[in-house]
């Protein structure tokens, strides 16, 4: 049986691990319009407007746009903490004179203070007095603890407030932005680990050490060895569709509905999730991160094409 491909107007880029992987909706990147649309008179900068520079980098608000086919595209979306400026993402709470703990970003403002020394607001000193004014969790400003959260909830280190758990998604998104924007690996992984329960930390934590133990350093030994992994990371439970029901459900679904898009993937089988994941690391191990249109059509027909078949049955 033949099936078609199924058709959208975005492409979306969903989550990832810093390391080595990131996910792609194979059916949301299948078929884009890329018909240039003639810039109106006031110079609409919208993503899907007219470019004239191919791989041009622009901001717009706190996305980062790129200019493919003469449309302007959305690359990447700023996280919170941080502003587009000139071609990428800057935390827009940066170190300053600070000399040791964290900036707003999450990442180090410097080295750990020397022997007895203690960091306290920024600045290592040799006596600290414990401070926990406002703050149910997290760091006293002397090594100390001010609080542990509930179970089902973590610490954001930065207010010192207990609050809801990132995903173990999120925490792949959050390592892909930091990545992308220019952020030292290990670095990366730290500062996203914040604001994670016990359990969130477990499910990323199995994803990370199979990757260790396999020895993989190429994204398609990571689908064949690592692949349940991630589907424990980035879905919650599984359903009864197949792989290309629940990918043709994720397609239909508004850009910005991420529930939508989980829930949609969601309804699949484990083994359709699992097919669905290996297919988008194929991708991404043949084309990048920022795969172009042109590059995701091409390894349907080559290097993916027997994952794509997988999911979605025989090409046309």
């Amino acid at each position: 049986m033949t099936h078609s491909r199924p058709r959208t107007a975005r492409c979306r880029l969903a989550t990832a691990l810093a390391t080595l992987a990131v996910l792609v909706s194979a059916s949301g990147c299948l078929e884009v319009d890329r018909t240039p649309v003639a810039p109106d008179a006031e110079g609409d900068s919208s993503p899907g407007t007219y470019c004239a520079n191919e791989n041009e980098l622009r901001c717009d608000g706190s996305e980062v746009q790129q200019c493919l086919g003469n449309v302007w595209q959305t690359s990447l979306t700023c996280p919170d903490g941080y502003a587009c400026e000139g071609t990428g993402c800057v935390c827009i709470k940066p170190c300053g004179n600070r000399e040791c703990g964290f900036d707003s970003c999450g990442f180090s403002c410097g080295p750990e203070c020397p022997g007895q020394l203690f960091c306290n607001q920024g600045f290592c000193q040799a006596e600290c007095t414990p401070n926990c004014a406002g703050r149910e969790c997290g760091d006293d400003g002397c090594g100390g603890d001010c609080g542990d959260c509930g179970a089902s909830e973590a610490c954001y280190k930065e207010t010192g407030t207990c609050g809801p758990s990132k995903s173990c998604t999120e925490i792949l998104q959050c390592q892909t932005n930091c990545i992308k924007i220019g952020g030292d690996v290990n670095e990366c992984g730290t500062a996203c680990l914040d604001a994670t329960n016990q359990v969130v930390r477990a499910e990323y934590e199995l994803v990370q050490t199979c990757i260790t133990n396999s020895g993989c350093d190429d994204l398609i030994c990571v689908s064949q060895q690592c692949g349940l992994q991630y589907v424990g990371c980035y879905f919650d439970k599984a359903g009864q569709f197949d792989c290309q029901s629940a990918a043709l459900c994720a397609s239909s679904c508004p850009p910005e509905s991420e529930d939508c898009f989980f829930g949609c993937l969601e309804s699949g089988t484990q083994q359709a999730q699992l097919t669905y994941i290996t297919l988008n690391l194929c991708l991404t191990a043949t084309c990048g991160i920022d795969a172009s249109q042109a590059c995701v059509d091409t390894a349907f027909q080559s290097a993916c094409k027997d994952d794509y078949e997988a999911c979605f049955g025989p090409l046309p």
